[in-house]
């Protein structure tokens, strides 16, 4: 965590420096410098909170996810507001953004502890997991199919909501605030749907928000360049916040449920995100492509029912996950 969070706030602080005509300047400084660092601090964040917490480890990540929700609505607003600003622009934004997410992250290093004892000091000897024999769980495997699935178009109404709004002639204060509203919204769907998962079954709930998360992205069919294309831009923007906060979440739940061991926990996640992270890499521009090259005439139809569709199949691989852990585990609440 410590190399990561030194990495992140590094590749910000060169992104600062980045001439934006340059691409392959922004595309080293945040997309491999950042992205590198996130990646060393967000799989150990998950790691330690699925040791530390057992019987509510849903909602102990629901309530370690909320940052991220809190982050998003911070972040969204003062990077829009320093960028437009004439004293201080892009340059000095990113780099007032660096300085205030190095803060929480040093504190996340001074305080976060692992609860595995080192293996020098065990007093029974774990030898380390194969990760071949993952592959040989049927539900893991799915788990991680389902997972992809999901990452392949997850990001897609946040990363287009705005865009949408724009084009189809939404009030443009109102577009700017859309992503605000999907973060905040975000908040309690990262809490409530958590805190039901550690009674009804953590891949239950996960399914369920899921195919909420498939039916609201298939309702941004409904913007349209009409009266009531305001009225659908704030509910997707608010439903769809409640629901993807809620599926983000629980990823870092999901895996735990899938592993034998809490030994195991670290390198099945690691593994999961990998993948999960190669296929988040293609679906933006897959749904970029599918969308066309011109905003006037954007094919938004194509996109919308791609990332629906992905949705939904990821549904229905955590589902046949959730009949082999149903039956290893005796029990409907999983």
């Amino acid at each position: 965590m410590i190399t990561g969070t030194v990495i992140y706030v590094f590749g910000l602080f060169m992104l600062s420096l980045a001439d934006p005509a340059q691409y392959y300047q922004v595309f080293l400084s945040q997309g491999v410098t950042c992205g590198l660092g996130l990646g060393l601090v967000f799989l150990p964040t998950l790691g330690v909170i699925s040791h530390h917490f057992l019987r509510r480890r849903a909602l102990a990540v629901g309530i370690a996810f909320t940052g991220s929700s809190v982050g998003g609505v911070v972040f969204t607003l003062m990077l829009n507001n320093l960028f437009r600003s004439d004293s201080l622009g892009f340059a000095n934004g990113v780099r007032v953004a660096a300085g205030v997410a190095a803060l929480p992250m040093i504190v996340a290093n001074l305080i976060m502890r692992t609860d595995v004892p080192p293996r020098r000091k065990r007093t029974v000897q774990v030898p380390l997991p194969n990760p071949a024999s993952f592959f040989r769980d049927r539900d893991y495997v799915l788990g991680l199919l389902g997972l992809c699935s999901l990452s392949f178009a997850v990001y897609f109404p946040i990363f287009y909501i705005q865009i949408d709004a724009a084009v189809h002639g939404i009030n443009s204060d109102l577009s700017f605030y859309t992503l605000t509203i999907l973060n905040a919204c975000s908040i309690p769907g990262r809490l409530l749907p958590n805190f039901a998962a550690d009674r009804l079954g953590i891949l239950n709930v996960t399914i369920f928000v899921a195919l909420a998360s498939g039916a609201v992205t298939l309702g941004m069919l409904g913007i349209q360049t009409n009266s009531a294309a305001t009225a659908a831009v704030i509910i997707i923007s608010v439903a769809y916040g409640f629901f993807s906060g809620a599926l983000l979440s629980l990823l870092g739940a999901v895996v735990p449920t899938l592993s034998r061991s809490v030994h195991e926990i670290g390198m099945r996640t690691g593994i999961v995100f990998l993948f999960m992270g190669i296929c988040g890499l293609f679906g933006s521009p897959i749904a970029g492509w599918l969308l066309g090259s011109n905003p006037l005439t954007y094919t938004w139809w194509r996109a919308i029912v791609f990332s629906s569709v992905m949705l939904f199949v990821s549904a229905a691989l955590l589902f046949f996950a959730r009949l082999d852990v149903v039956r290893r585990k005796s029990s409907r609440y999983v």
